[in-house]
């Protein structure tokens, strides 16, 4: 303990050796900051755009393909799958609504929701008649959560037999979720407009008259399908394809470009840093070399009084790591100020909660413990040197 005080007493002696040792650190560390900020921040901007748009994480299947719910749920048991329910027939994707107190009619696709789907807000889910209304919809009927819609729809040729349905608003989706004008619907409200034009009878909506429904033979034509993550989209639309024997279309080509972006900036930026930080090791064994050799007289002082050749040893080691912790300190203040004078210049170009710089603490702790221990890993050749020094002969040669 006392060794270690001797060595940073002497250190903090030495101001300009400190000071320049400090600079050096922090020509190095803060660029390295500041260009690993700004390839995350800018990078994780593009993420977070990326994954607000749902269907990047979509497979859609064009045509029409025979599935059971044995194959959804083998489809939903792939590790790659985060989204799958089935799909009914074309007959049943279309729907006249209006609202209940209003006039104007509009046709609107059905589209099949399900548990954890990703275009609700996390935890709800649609069953019954509730039902989720596209923004364009919503703009066009006027439509709020708890508003009613009603639909009337018939069959036969001519009409002899009509069905009303009243269904429940419970949520709007925003923009981005859902285009055009449609309703998120549960398959099995779809089904039973599906049976209802194939003429069965529907008991539990009113509708005694038609064949009995449990003699109906249920068909399913598509998927709706969405990866877990963006590194599983193109795998999921391969094993789709390889399964089923069909086609299957994913944005999976977009996906590998801006992760193949990622890991080539991470390559350069590795390339850099890794440059840099050598240029550092060297300069830094360089000034603890030069600050040993300056030093033998007082070390082989320290010697003659009892101080073993580890203790010698142990001295500029002491002052690199302090000597390190007080450059990443400093490196550390400057990227803060750096990160806030940038965040304030670019506020206006950058989406909400974008930032321009982004840096995890851990990865600054990491860093810190890097640069000490790029310091120390210096400063053991100069301890080699000063645990070597023979006390007698320094100072009978009187060398400093």
């Amino acid at each position: 303990m006392r060794l270690a005080r001797f060595a940073l007493t002497d250190l903090l002696n030495e101001r300009v050796h400190l000071a320049c040792a400090m600079a050096m650190i922090m020509g190095v560390m803060v660029p390295l900051m500041i260009l690993l900020g700004v390839k995350t921040g800018v990078f994780a901007a593009l993420m977070d755009d990326l994954r607000a748009d749902r269907d990047i994480l979509r497979i859609t299947i064009p045509g029409d393909h025979p599935f059971s719910i044995a194959d959804a749920d083998e489809v939903r048991g792939w590790p790659e799958t985060g989204f799958v329910v089935v799909n009914t027939r074309s007959i049943a994707r279309r729907l006249n609504v209006k609202r209940q107190d209003g006039n104007r009619m509009r046709g609107v696709s059905l589209v099949p929701t399900g548990p954890a789907d990703p275009l609700l807000p996390s935890g709800q889910r649609l069953t019954g008649l509730d039902v989720a209304a596209s923004a364009g919809l919503a703009a066009q009927l006027g439509l709020e959560p708890g508003h009613r819609l009603v639909s009337v729809i018939g069959r036969g040729d001519p009409v002899n037999e009509r069905l009303t349905i009243s269904l429940t608003v419970a949520a709007v989706l925003p923009r981005v979720a859902l285009e055009g004008e449609a309703l998120l619907m549960d398959p099995e409200t779809m089904d039973g407009i599906e049976a209802f034009y194939d003429g069965y009878a529907l008991p539990q909506w009113g509708l005694g008259t038609g064949r009995p429904l449990h003699e109906r033979v249920v068909e399913y034509e598509s998927l709706r399908l969405y990866a877990r993550d963006l590194h599983d989209v193109a795998v999921l639309e391969a094993r789709l394809r390889d399964r089923f024997d069909i086609p299957a279309n994913s944005r999976a080509a977009h996906v590998a470009g801006l992760l193949r972006l990622g890991r080539n900036l991470d390559l350069a930026l590795s390339l850099v840093a890794s440059a840099a930080l050598g240029g550092l090791f060297a300069a830094l064994l360089s000034s603890f070399w030069g600050v040993v050799q300056r030093k033998r007289l007082m070390l082989a002082t320290l010697g003659l009084v009892g101080v073993t050749p580890m203790g010698l040893a142990a001295v500029p080691v002491v002052q690199a790591a302090a000597t390190a912790l007080a450059g990443a300190a400093a490196s550390l203040i400057m990227f803060a100020l750096f990160a806030t004078v940038a965040e304030a210049l670019f506020a206006d170009a950058l989406p909400a909660g974008a930032s321009v710089i982004r840096m995890p603490a851990g990865t600054l702790v990491m860093l810190t413990l890097g640069v000490v221990l790029l310091a120390v890993s210096a400063a053991f050749v100069a301890a080699r040197a000063a645990a070597h020094i023979d006390p007698a002969i320094v100072i009978r040669e009187g060398q400093a």
